[in-house]
Order: structure tokens, then sequence, then C-alpha cells
């Protein structure tokens, strides 16, 4: 599981550094919600944070949402993805509604490979994770 999670890490993370070196912005999450429920993962509590586990968050699919932090981390990643399909952007949209839930500004990956962490309790710009990791696997690779 280790090598998976690092092997995708990695490759995210040079492929979002390419973007931004041929002069586009590139924004990178790290979604580590536990959620309480999932239709498609009964076994949640021994599953963590799986592949997929930000789908209904982002969508808002509600019969999925178990509580109020839930649905909180729903609405700001909902906010988040509509903002970018629109404008290209996570922090300005149509309905100005990163402005109206006081989201953090989400940053682009820049050279320190920044990303946006989101879990059932805080949403905040991290640097450095996993670096070391994705580093030696790059050194390697």
């Amino acid at each position: 599981m280790l090598t998976a999670v690092l092997s995708i890490s990695l490759y995210g993370r040079e492929l979002l550094k390419a973007t931004v070196k041929n002069g586009l912005n590139a924004y990178w999450y790290l979604f580590t919600a536990t959620p309480i429920a999932s239709y498609n993962m009964p076994d949640i509590p021994t599953m963590g944070s799986f592949h997929g586990a930000e789908v209904p968050f982002v969508f808002g699919d509600q019969f999925e949402l178990s509580s109020d932090g839930e649905r909180r981390l729903s609405a700001a990643m909902g906010c988040y993805w509509v903002n970018f399909a629109a404008t290209g952007n996570p922090n300005n949209g149509p309905t100005q509604c990163a402005e109206q839930m006081l989201l953090p500004t989400w940053p682009t990956i820049g050279v320190d490979g920044v990303l946006m962490q989101m879990s059932n309790t805080t949403i905040e710009a991290r640097a450095g994770v996993k670096q070391e990791q994705c580093d030696m696997f790059a050194h390697y690779s």
C-alpha cells in the first residue's frame, strides 16, 4: 500500500510541477477525511480515507454525508470544484462562494509542492507533504 500511495503522490506531484514549469497554474489536494459511512465501502473504520472517498463530498451526495462536519467539508469542496470548473481557479468563481464561506485560499502547487489538505475538521495549505518519500522515489525512478 505504501508503494501505491507514494507512487501516485510522486507521479501526481511531478505532473503538476511540469504543468507549472510550462507556465500554467496547477492545484493539488490531499483528502484525509475518513467518511463516517459509505455505501461503496461498508468497512469504513479499517479503510480510512480510501481512494475515491472524496467523490461524495465533491458532489454533495447527502445520502453519504452523516454529520455537520462532513456536510461543511462537502460544501467547501463543492465550492472549490465549481469555481475551478468555471474559471480554472478554485478560489474565484461566479457565486463568490469561497469568500462567503471564508474558505482558505488554495495556493498553486509551486516549487515547494504545496497542497490543500482537506479533512473533517480542517482545510489548510501544507507544503512538503510526503516530500522526502517522493524525492527518494524520484531519485530511483
